[in-house]
């Protein structure tokens, strides 16, 4: 999960930082003057991140976006668990 913005805007990605209280700042490697929020750690995706966006939902069709956050979970659940490194996981 990332959020990009340009180095005069880098106050609201540090806002969003200190809320959520864990993920890092990195200057976007294909844009120098763009810097990123992003948060990798599962462990975080999945106790920080899904939790509020559960309780904050996606104000979208259910064939849309709400749809691909009910597949991303279930990714970031097998891939919790290392099912990502089975036969059938890698295919």
């Amino acid at each position: 999960m990332h959020v990009t913005q340009h180095v005069k805007s880098v106050n609201v990605l540090y806002a969003i930082k200190d809320f959520f209280g864990c993920g890092s700042m990195v200057v976007h490697n294909k844009l120098a003057d763009r810097m990123r929020y992003q948060i990798t750690a599962i462990a975080e995706i999945q106790h920080v991140m899904i939790p509020f966006l559960e309780e904050h939902p996606l104000l979208t069709t259910p064939e849309g976006p709400a749809q691909e956050f009910s597949d991303w979970k279930t990714l970031i659940a097998l891939k919790r668990v290392g099912a990502h490194q089975t036969e059938l996981g890698k295919n």
